[in-house]
């Protein structure tokens, strides 16, 4: 009989143990959860207040910073090859300032041709008026010696044909001298200059030396010019974000090229008309057999300043679309678990668990719609400690 009870002994005995164990684990853990809870009381959270605030609604699109203004010059061909450039790249220029000139071998022409005019008219209006002389002085004599009037009237009458001629030469003379200036004026146009001031971005060496009047690129510019004037933004719009996106709206601007800065503006230009499918703007997707295009439009912008920026920078642009006032929370007080998102509001130094819907937020504050009241005080930066009921103090 007593080897049949000493396994029964042996089981009670582990049995007993194993509860013993389970009451000590439980035990262990309800002291560890107390103590947590305890610390946790004894924290000291930040606490911010429900309040009303002024937040932007906001709709993000990316530019390029580019130059105010650029000046883009081409080949004339009717004013002949080019002869000189005076300018190269990475230059600055001013106003006024000489680029390029042609070589017109047509004018060069025109020009000896008017010189040779010139110098026949004076000699013929020369002779003329030698003749002329030469006639008053005979007719004098005429009258002196008292010849008829029939030699009066002959000489008076080749008196009329010779002053008749000098005044036609003496027109002559005159269109002469206009198409001179003319001329002038056609070979100041040879020579090109600035109308800004700026820096040469381009030139093109190698544009208009051979070109005539049939053949040539004209397509390429010769000289491009950045200007001085302030930088803009330029960029593309959806449709949906033209219907957002209006003039004079402010903007801020964020550039990866220069980080923790930032950049105020506003919108200048939303063009009417969507770019060309040329310009490889435009998207198309397909589904199933649907074809859905999206027009695209471009806009500028200004910016209050331009330090540290550069044309070509890539830059991300917040545009303020409206403004409103609305009660808002720190973005960071906020909860979210799936959909649902809550806060803790402390009252009386209890910790009371609120479910709430928010709208639109700028990063730093969200829109509360419902769930809390202007005034109340919401943990900020809560941990996963905190709980429902729970006991602290705040500062």
């Amino acid at each position: 009989m007593q080897e049949e009870k000493t396994p029964m002994t042996k089981r009670k005995k582990w049995i007993v143990i194993g509860l013993l164990v389970s009451v000590i684990t439980l035990v262990v853990i309800n002291i560890t959860v107390m103590q947590n809870k305890k610390n946790s009381s004894k924290e000291d959270w930040e606490f911010v207040s429900v309040t009303e605030r002024k937040i932007s609604n906001t709709k993000l699109v990316s530019g390029q910073v580019v130059p105010g203004r650029v000046e883009t010059l081409y080949v004339d061909l009717s004013k002949g090859k080019v002869k000189r450039i005076f300018v190269k790249e990475g230059q600055k220029v001013k106003q006024g300032d000489e680029l390029f000139s042609y070589d017109n071998s047509d004018l060069k022409i025109q020009e000896k041709q008017l010189e040779l005019d010139k110098r026949s008219i004076n000699l013929r209006s020369k002779h003329e008026s030698e003749k002329l002389a030469t006639l008053k002085k005979n007719i004098k004599k005429a009258k002196d010696e008292g010849a008829t009037s029939d030699v009066l009237a002959s000489l008076e009458e080749q008196l009329q044909d010779l002053q008749y001629e000098q005044q036609s030469i003496n027109l002559e003379m005159e269109k002469n001298k206009l198409s001179a200036e003319q001329l002038k004026t056609k070979q100041k146009e040879l020579i090109v200059y600035s109308s800004s001031s700026g820096i040469v971005q381009k030139v093109n060496t190698e544009i208009g030396k051979n070109l005539t009047q049939t053949s040539g690129v004209e397509g390429d510019p010769i000289i491009q010019i950045a200007s001085k004037e302030p930088f803009q933004i330029e960029g593309t719009l959806t449709e949906l974000q033209k219907g957002q996106i209006l003039p004079d709206q402010p903007i801020t601007v964020t550039s990866k090229a220069v980080p923790n800065k930032k950049w105020k503006g506003k919108i200048t230009e939303v063009n009417e008309y969507p770019v060309s499918d040329e310009s490889g703007q435009g998207i198309s997707g397909t589904a199933g057999n649907q074809t859905q295009n999206i027009s695209y439009y471009n806009f500028k912008a200004t910016l209050e300043t331009q330090a540290d920026l550069s044309p070509g920078y890539h830059v991300s642009i917040q545009v303020e679309l409206t403004q409103k006032k609305m009660l808002a929370i720190p973005r960071s007080s906020i909860i979210e678990k799936g959909d649902s998102k809550y806060v803790y509001v402390v009252n009386n130094n209890v910790l009371h668990k609120k479910t709430l819907t928010t709208g639109i937020g700028d990063g730093e504050w969200t829109e509360v719609i419902e769930g809390l009241t202007a005034g109340e005080k919401v943990v900020n930066n809560p941990s996963d400690r905190l709980y429902d009921g729970m006991e602290v103090k705040g500062k």
